[in-house]
């Protein structure tokens, strides 16, 4: 990119990191001898395009943009939460 030249924003500033990710991903796998490598780059490639196939078949991702949902913890889950010895005489 020419030092004079701006960056793509938005989503098709997006859509071109996850091409640029993808692709170097896919060049890692193919050069990498390390078997369980070549599986977590697959993986993620994998999770990589479908986030790239639901940008482009949402053209309006101002949806995804903002504050996440409060979330609640039911109470009947909330001692799963709890980092720690679990107490399974409940």
């Amino acid at each position: 990119m020419e030092a004079g030249s701006q960056r793509p924003k938005g989503w098709e500033g997006t859509i071109l990191v996850l091409n640029a990710t993808i692709e170097a991903l896919n060049l890692a796998k193919e050069i990498s001898s390390i078997t369980p490598a070549k599986a977590v780059f697959g993986s993620v490639t994998v999770i990589l395009t479908t986030i790239k196939v639901s940008f482009l078949l949402k053209p309006d991702v101002s949806a995804l943009v903002g504050p996440a949902p409060a979330v609640t913890i039911p109470e009947c889950t909330r001692h799963l939460c709890v980092s720690g010895p679990v107490d399974n005489t409940r």
